[in-house]
């Protein structure tokens, strides 16, 4: 093989390699944000470097090369929008297919009027393939609803699909040992059983995640369940204790006594109810983890004599993320106003809804006593180990960088700014997850 074949071969390899990676994010629908990042940017000129070696090197290994495909672009997908290991296998497997559907023009064209061999070995065929179906694989992409068949292949249950492979590799095997009954192409039992293999490869990896998550979740009940047990019981005492006070004033009014002595009485007894008065709003919460978060909270700022106000405008609490993700990104703002409050501050915390994209997510807002918001403030913010608090940044700074990681994986947003309530400055994070 010539320099210049060789050349002509990593400009059509390179080109190919854009336009199945966007293809994919295309369908996965990556945001911009995700893809001009630097680690995605350098992720897919590593995957390039392979990519380019094997397809120089697999007319003996095509089947072994097509393996090594998938697990790249699986990979590199899950680097760039963090998208899970099902999901980036089957969105390749989806660009794929359109791309052959793309190339089939061109390669009828390249089949009526040149040789077999170059078909194969020739850079400049390679490169006029791939830049005449680039137009063909934009309109596919575009004007078909590619995004709406890739969801609906992304919830055909595995099980299902596993079972199914599973059938034709039996089937595969079966007619090749009977040839003389029926004719298959001697490449597609191993076709088959490569898939079989691959897949089985992905469900493992698929079911230890997915034990992570269920372990994690199981974690969250056992800690925050027992909190909201111990709500209820204590909502129980203070109605018991409010139904006592209750027929307390009913018999002090009945009393024959000085007008003066009945208004401390009955002063005593309603200030010994408002300090037994606890916030009952988040009660109406549906989710019941984050409604004992938000109890288990407001017990610490109690005990810090930090004031905790609660506006909940939608009990729904819908959102991308899952429930116990939801509930340790309330708790990452909720701490870091505690940290950055003094007793006698007041936090307030207001949860309700916000359309986005046709779709209503939770809005969070939580405003605090904090410093001005300046563009330096907000690029140190979300960075690893970066801390406000005079104690060891070492032991700070984690929380605001992982939940910033957590908007990014579900395309949500959060905003920071400046407000003022009763001529103090407050700090106020916005959440829409």
């Amino acid at each position: 093989m010539t320099i210049a074949n060789i050349l002509y071969h990593c400009i059509s390899s390179i080109f190919q390699h854009i336009i199945m990676t966007f293809l994919c994010l295309y369908l996965l629908q990556a945001a911009k944000k995700q893809i001009i990042r630097p680690v995605s940017i350098i992720s897919f000129f590593l995957c390039w470097i392979p990519i380019i070696i094997i397809q120089l090197n697999n007319n003996n290994w095509v089947l072994l090369s097509a393996l090594f495909f998938v697990i790249i672009y699986t990979v590199l997908t899950n680097i760039i929008t963090s998208c899970g290991i099902i999901q980036g296998a089957l969105s390749f497997c989806f660009c794929y297919f359109i791309i052959m559907l793309s190339d089939l023009p061109g390669i009828l064209i390249s089949i009526l009027i040149l040789p077999p061999e170059s078909i194969v070995n020739d850079g400049r065929v390679s490169l006029f393939l791939a830049i005449f179906s680039a137009p063909i694989t934009y309109l596919i992409a575009k004007y078909l609803p590619s995004r709406k068949i890739f969801r609906w292949i992304c919830k055909i249950p595995a099980a299902l699909a596993y079972f199914f492979l599973l059938i034709l590799v039996f089937l595969a095997i079966l007619c090749d040992l009977y040839k003389d009954l029926t004719y298959i192409s001697p490449a597609l039992p191993t076709i088959l059983i490569m898939l079989l293999i691959f897949s089985s490869a992905l469900l493992l990896i698929y079911q230890i995640f997915s034990n992570r998550k269920n372990i994690q979740a199981l974690h969250y009940y056992e800690q925050y369940v027992p909190i909201l047990e111990n709500l209820i019981q204590k909502v129980r005492d203070i109605q018991h204790g409010h139904n006592n006070m209750v027929q307390s004033l009913v018999h002090l009014s009945q009393l024959d006594i000085e007008h003066k002595e009945l208004r401390s009485q009955i002063g005593y007894y309603t200030q010994n109810i408002q300090r037994a008065i606890l916030p009952s709003s988040f009660l109406q919460l549906e989710n019941k983890l984050l409604a004992a978060l938000l109890y288990y909270k407001y017990c610490q700022s109690d005990d810090a004599g930090i004031l905790m106000e609660f506006s909940i405008t939608n009990p729904l609490c819908q959102s991308n993320a899952n429930e116990f993700e939801l509930v340790d990104a309330v708790g990452i703002l909720i701490d870091n106003a505690l940290e950055a409050s003094h007793a006698g501050d007041t936090i307030y915390i207001t949860i309700g809804a916000k359309e986005k994209k046709g779709k209503n997510q939770i809005h969070i807002k939580i405003e605090n006593p904090g410093p001005m918001v300046n563009e330096t403030f907000l690029h140190n913010i979300f960075s690893k180990g970066y801390t406000t608090k005079k104690a060891d940044s070492r032991e700070h700074g984690i929380g605001l960088y992982v939940l910033k990681n957590m908007v990014n994986k579900y395309h949500g947003s959060i905003l920071v700014s400046n407000t003022e309530k009763h001529d103090i400055r407050y700090l106020v994070f916005e959440l829409l997850l």
